[in-house]
């Protein structure tokens, strides 16, 4: 079958192989929500100025200083919380000692906390009960918001590796991580690859042309954050704080997603949520060098073999491409997209992802939206 690239955008995801399928968090963006206004937002084609090259990230703790409820209401979801480091506020999932038994592999597995850290260890015994090996490692970081449940990275010098075991909320309960349980790894050797990582953390630092090493510390914000999808603030906050007077009806200092052209904007999901058949960084890039407001084509390459829309499985990191070859997304003529139904700022939840205190659901607020001659991409916000 012949590979073919489009792109930044893929069809048919293989990603039952590889670690992602439990580093999941979900990117898209915001939809209208009651209260607020839901004109729509006139798309530009100018270049937002922090997209450039040499503008600095400075973290979610400044847009704080002026978008507090917006980022109150984002660390409360999943993509808030994507990676922490493990301690006695944060591990929820450990009560007491684990053990694992897996009679497919013949090790065993223990958690155990020691001195406010956590451990986990691969042990194995031989046919005369004497132990035949054991290796334990301290945990350095927890992945993932524990909403579907939570993988475990440890390091061995500057490299990051996967625990060979992760919790999982659907059970509550352990269980082999993803690619240990089928034997492709044993023994604490599964990396932490770039991507998965990158997506998983605010900022992080990969060495160039390695896959699972890192600068020391590996991140310089933990958990996904305002800039992941806005681009770097520093030349927002440096105008904002002097006052700087506007050169238009849009402040080019920030991106804003909802004006850009359909290929760009579609494409600060995709730098996750897409992953296709096979990717290939473009020379002396590392994924951390995409900016929200220009092609991701930029960073990285991204190949497919298209087949046809499953719409009974979506995978893990299959949205993109599903949509794209949906019905609702061709008849669109190309304006259906992530932020036509999602709100990356707030995760509701039970009753209220469907039906909120007396007002059309979410999802039929968006139907009801796309349905009619005026489409909704996203509301106006400050």
């Amino acid at each position: 079958m012949d590979l073919v690239q489009m792109p930044s955008s893929v069809t048919a995801i293989r990603w039952v192989q590889t670690i992602c399928t439990c580093f999941f968090a979900t990117f898209s963006a915001w939809l209208p929500m009651p209260g607020r206004s839901t004109a729509v937002q006139e798309q530009t084609t100018r270049e937002y100025r922090n997209a450039r090259a040499g503008v600095a990230y400075v973290g979610d703790e400044t847009c704080r200083e002026c978008h507090e409820p917006q980022y109150n209401d984002f660390k409360k979801t999943g993509m808030g919380r994507s990676l922490s480091i493990p301690g006695p506020g944060n591990w929820a999932e450990f009560t007491k000692r684990v053990t694992l038994d897996s009679k497919k592999l013949g090790r065993s597995y223990t958690v155990t906390v020691s001195g406010g850290k956590m451990y986990h260890t691969e042990s194995k015994t031989g046919a005369d009960g004497k132990p035949e090996y054991s290796e334990k490692h301290e945990v350095a970081f927890t992945v993932g918001s524990g909403d579907l449940g939570r993988s475990y990275l440890v390091a061995k010098g500057d490299a990051l590796f996967v625990s060979p075991i992760s919790y999982y909320s659907g059970i509550r309960g352990w269980d082999l991580s993803p690619g240990y349980e089928a034997g492709q790894f044993l023994s604490f050797t599964r990396p932490a690859w770039n991507l998965c990582v990158s997506c998983h953390a605010g900022l992080s630092r990969p060495i160039l042309g390695t896959r699972n090493r890192y600068q020391v510390p590996p991140f310089r914000f933990l958990t996904v954050g305002c800039e992941r999808c806005h681009g770097p603030g520093e030349l927002h906050v440096r105008e904002r704080r002097e006052n700087a007077p506007l050169r238009g009806a849009i402040d080019f200092s920030i991106v804003n997603p909802a004006r850009l052209p359909r290929q760009l904007r579609d494409d600060v999901c995709k730098q996750c949520h897409l992953l296709g058949d096979a990717q290939v960084l473009r020379s002396g890039k590392t994924y951390m060098d995409f900016r929200p407001g220009t092609p991701l084509d930029n960073v990285v390459s991204i190949f497919s073999a298209p087949v046809t829309a499953n719409v009974d499985h979506i995978k893990a990191l299959s949205h993109p491409e599903q949509i794209e070859m949906s019905r609702c997304s061709i008849n669109s003529n190309g304006q259906l997209g992530c932020i036509t139904c999602h709100d990356p700022h707030v995760q509701l939840r039970g009753a209220e992802a469907v039906v909120g205190r007396g007002v059309p659901g979410r999802h039929e607020l968006a139907l009801a939206d796309v349905h009619s001659d005026n489409w909704t991409i996203a509301p106006e916000r400050p």
